[in-house]
């Protein structure tokens, strides 16, 4: 959110839950070996988009993968080298830009930041 220049209302298809909600839904699923190392697999399907978490039984607060994928082929994979829960080492880094202040209101509506320039041309031709 650093240097962002404008703040828009967008609806949300629906409930927009914690990044790692689904982790408290998953289920185990076996195990795989990867260089001499087993690894503990867990996956959460929801729809057509599949979620799964590697994780080394020595360090069980510490994710060894992230993998992501949907049955239209779009795979996302995370390698974490370090992880650590623990706050920012650089607080700027979650600044607010003034512009989107009232979105700390108990009341506010979900608002995202965007820090390009974009087309509200489309808005205006309605507006006439």
């Amino acid at each position: 959110m650093r240097e962002g220049k404008y703040c828009m209302t967008r609806p949300f298809l629906g409930p927009f839950g914690e990044v790692w909600d689904w982790v408290s839904k998953a289920k185990f699923v076996g195990t795989v070996k990867v260089d001499g190392n087993r690894f503990d697999v867990w996956n959460y399907t929801e729809g057509i988009y599949t979620q799964s978490l590697w994780m080394n039984r020595s360090h069980i607060h510490k994710p060894v993968r992230y993998i992501a994928e949907s049955t239209n082929i779009n795979i996302s994979v995370v390698d974490f080298k370090i992880y650590h829960a623990n706050p920012p080492t650089d607080p700027d880094e979650f600044e607010v830009p003034p512009i989107c202040q009232e979105t700390m209101l108990p009341t506010a509506k979900h608002y995202m930041n965007f820090s390009q320039d974009f087309d509200d041309t489309e808005d205006d031709k309605n507006d006439n």
